[in-house]
């Protein structure tokens, strides 16, 4: 079973550090865990995920790990 989500940016886009994006996939790929993660919009506003298993929550301190690498504020939208 998988169930998607998107992480949508409150500034209206992102502002990726060093090597932002490739941190932010790795850690939502090994930490939700995730089978896919995508930016979504053009510019990106939206990261859209992909999980395993039954939905759950967005940890905390992941969400927070997540923003800081994105540069703003995330809010959490359950697609499924």
């Amino acid at each position: 079973m998988t169930f998607r989500f998107d992480l949508v940016a409150d500034s209206g886009h992102f502002q990726f550090a060093d090597r932002g994006w490739d941190k932010i996939r790795f850690h939502l790929l090994e930490f939700q865990p995730a089978k896919k993660v995508i930016l979504v919009g053009a510019p990106p506003s939206r990261i859209r995920v992909v999980s395993h298993g039954d939905q759950t929550e967005v940890a905390p301190a992941l969400l927070a790990r997540v923003e800081e690498l994105a540069g703003t504020s995330l809010a959490v939208e359950w697609l499924d």
